[in-house]
């Protein structure tokens, strides 16, 4: 068994572009195991950098967890 490394739990960030609410990341959750390769990949305006921002620690989300060796990274 492959020891979990990164963890993010149901995330969802939305944030407001004048009237209009983008919802930039919604409901998103993955496992990443130590070792792993991962890629993000989709088209532009698709959420890529704003959920690296929320797994790195960057920005927080409005909903959700992320957990980095097994420590929550909004309690650091």
């Amino acid at each position: 068994m492959t020891d979990v490394l990164l963890s993010a739990r149901d995330l969802e960030r939305q944030y407001h572009m004048g009237e209009d609410l983008v919802r930039a990341v919604r409901g998103v959750s993955l496992d990443v195991a130590s070792g792993d390769y991962v890629a993000i990949v989709g088209p532009s305006g698709c959420g890529k950098s704003t959920l690296l921002n929320l797994l790195g620690g960057i920005d927080r989300p409005d909903r959700g967890t992320v957990t980095i060796g097994g420590a929550r990274v909004d309690q650091m």
